[in-house]
């Protein structure tokens, strides 16, 4: 694993996954939320977010976090590793109210500086509406752009500690949590 794509829904628990992978793997981590977002909730332009992901993907190794369709297919087919964390609505629901609460008003982890954790009516409609909206596409991208590539899915926090352990098991961390 040297290259590893992670995506699935808001409040999946991707970019606690990657940095998990990142500090047991010893690869640096690329949060989408920190590239492509400037403060005060401000979109990136599309052509600064293109070039920014052709720099990372150029990198021998990187973990990427983070859903955004537009860039799956070119993301997915330079990837050694495509983890999808295809949690039940509830669990992500639970996550993103639990930590909305907790980070309210500050920038957490994979969010970029300057844009404070909030919930809003955009955030759960994406959540409400991902597994009819969002899901198929991203499975058809993971089809599509795979050939060859090891695919992860995981449905409940219990799979991803088990996946992490696997890879303790494996000899492949550097580094224990």
């Amino acid at each position: 694993m040297k290259r590893v794509a992670i995506v699935g829904c808001g409040g999946s628990g991707k970019s606690s996954l990657a940095q998990r992978l990142g500090e047991c793997l010893g690869i640096e981590v690329f949060y989408l939320d920190t590239l492509f977002w400037r403060p005060g909730w401000v979109r990136v332009p599309a052509s600064e977010q293109e070039r920014t992901m052709a720099q990372i993907l150029k990198r021998e190794k990187w973990i990427i976090d983070g859903d955004h369709p537009p860039s799956q297919p070119l993301r997915f087919s330079m990837a050694d590793t495509i983890v999808f964390l295809d949690m039940p609505q509830s669990t992500c629901l639970c996550r993103t109210l639990k930590r909305t609460l907790r980070e309210r008003g500050r920038s957490r982890l994979g969010v970029a500086e300057g844009c404070p954790e909030r919930l809003n009516w955009t955030l759960l409609k994406w959540i409400l509406l991902y597994r009819r909206a969002n899901r198929p596409s991203l499975l058809e991208n993971i089809r599509q752009h795979s050939t060859g590539r090891q695919i992860v899915v995981l449905h409940s926090p219990r799979e991803v500690d088990e996946f992490v352990d696997a890879l303790a098991g494996l000899g492949l961390v550097i580094q224990q949590r």
